[in-house]
């Protein structure tokens, strides 16, 4: 039963990641667009 929530468990986890991993990839580049530009401002 135990093994059983843990697979279970892992399996929420990969399926959250394969469906938020676009989103934090688009955080990741808006943040990293962000400090470019506040680099290039100064």
């Amino acid at each position: 039963m135990l093994s059983n929530f843990r697979m279970s468990y892992l399996e929420s986890v990969a399926l959250a990641l394969i469906f938020l991993w676009p989103f934090l990839v688009l955080m990741y580049a808006v943040i990293w667009t962000r400090n470019d530009w506040d680099r290039g401002d100064k």
